[in-house]
């Protein structure tokens, strides 16, 4: 006799002829509102069937933090924007029962870090909270709402709901829009979490090699442009990346420019979780297309199909992987960037089929002149360009983040020479990277240094 334990998704054998199903997420998430739908429909003017309900991070459990807790020190993080602030009439907390937060001993952010004074970082963990703007006549509601989800094995989290009436919801939609409290976004993690960063969709701010500018830059900033012509013309609107070469020549901040463009929701999914498996792989990219555009991310996908570690590997097969990229998960609207430090590990059927990622580009050291051109970038201007095309010289061969560790060890040198930045400093610090990498000694140093230190 068996019993089947079954969430969605997935199902565990058991020994009996019983099956236990769990209702979906979004049940119990209901279920949490119960309590408060007599409040609710009073504050919102109208039944709770007649109101539409948002998931939006929107910091109203931070400003009633601020207020219930003034004259505590709090991280920076809270600070809710003066224009949100001042858009607020008034709020009002639902149920009476104590207000509970989640507290952790922090570092106030709005000093340097050596002088950072300990300060408490808080999160609204209950009770819905009622919002009145300004010269709106009726309340919208902000909730932080737990859950609990049973695919790929059992994680907790809290999603930020704000429930509105139908009639007030352009309204409040775009007045809260007006006031965005800071650029923020997320990447949205397979099987719960996410990775928070701070866009910067400006491809002026990556020094790229002009063919890779085309291949990536161009290509990517057009796609958006074509769909159109595209859905027009019946050929499917959608897009693959693989971007291959040796760490630190700038494959990931590549991505994170892709991942910033307004238009897109970016998510990433760990091969090396051991608990993955094809239907996880379906699962991510139907989640995928629930949010086109979007921007699917797969790192190091060298080491995803490697048999050298049994244990570790997931059990996504490579047949089910390329199923995916052919067009069972990729519908409209779907582009996926993958990275490779070593393309030769990559089985044929990824790297030479066409459709599966239709631009194959690869990061290689930079040349002499993007080495000047990256190094001046650093340098915000501060150095005649001349000269550092001189000094470029010493840095063929080095990768962008090795010609960043050059920079900051010659930021170094100067602090503790007391000194100011100079030419020099840079000489030497190139030959520090220089050194530690291939062990041999440029015969540029600075100062009395005869040999260069080992960082």
């Amino acid at each position: 006799m068996t019993l089947a334990v079954t969430g969605r998704g997935y199902s565990v054998p058991m020994t009996t002829s019983t099956q236990i199903r769990f209702a979906p997420a979004v049940t119990s998430m209901r279920d949490y509102l119960e309590p408060y739908l007599a409040w609710l429909e009073k504050v919102v003017g109208c039944a709770y069937p007649e109101t539409v309900t948002f998931e939006i991070d929107l910091p109203i459990g931070q400003l009633v933090i601020e207020d219930m807790l003034d004259g505590v020190p709090l991280d920076g993080d809270l600070e809710v924007s003066s224009g949100l602030r001042a858009a607020i009439d008034r709020w009002e907390l639902a149920g009476t029962t104590s207000p509970r937060m989640h507290v952790a001993l922090s570092r106030k952010r709005n000093s340097l870090i050596v002088e950072r004074a300990t300060a408490w970082h808080a999160e609204w963990r209950d009770c819905p909270i009622a919002v009145w703007l300004k010269d709106e006549r009726t309340a919208f509601v902000a909730a932080e709402v737990p859950f609990v989800s049973f695919r790929d094995g059992l994680f907790s989290d809290w999603k930020s709901w704000l429930i509105v009436s139908r009639a007030s919801a352009a309204s409040v939609l775009n007045r809260l829009g007006s006031l965005a409290h800071k650029p923020s976004k997320q990447v949205k993690m397979f099987g719960g979490g996410h990775l928070s960063f701070t866009p910067n969709y400006d491809w002026d701010s990556v020094v790229l090699d002009p063919s890779i500018a085309q291949l990536v830059r161009d290509d990517y900033e057009s796609f958006f442009k074509r769909e159109r012509w595209f859905r027009d013309h019946g050929l499917p609107f959608r897009r693959g990346y693989l971007l291959h070469g040796p760490p630190g020549n700038g494959k990931t901040t590549v991505i994170k420019v892709m991942a910033s463009h307004p238009a897109v929701t970016p998510l990433t999914l760990d091969f090396c979780h051991e608990c993955l498996n094809n239907d996880s792989l379906t699962g991510f990219f139907e989640m995928a297309a629930q949010n086109a555009p979007s921007l699917v991310i797969f790192e190091d996908l060298d080491r995803a199909f490697i048999d050298d570690d049994q244990k570790k590997r997931p059990q996504i097969t490579l047949q089910h992987f390329l199923n995916c990229l052919d067009g069972i998960g990729t519908v409209d609207g779907v582009i996926v960037v993958a990275t490779a430090n070593d393309p030769s590990r990559l089985d044929a059927a990824i790297r030479k089929r066409p459709g599966r990622f239709d631009r194959v580009v690869a990061f290689r050291a930079p040349s002499r002149d993007l080495c000047a051109d990256y190094l001046r970038q650093l340098s915000r201007g501060a150095f005649d360009p001349e000269s550092l095309k001189t000094i470029a010289g010493d840095a063929v061969g080095l990768s962008f983040a090795q010609l960043r560790e050059s920079y900051i060890l010659a930021g170094q040198l100067a602090f503790d020479s007391c000194s100011v930045f100079s030419l020099e400093h840079l000489r030497a610090g190139l030959n520090i990277v220089r050194h530690d990498i291939t062990g041999v000694n440029c015969g540029v140093g600075f100062g009395n240094r005869s040999e260069p230190s080992q960082n």
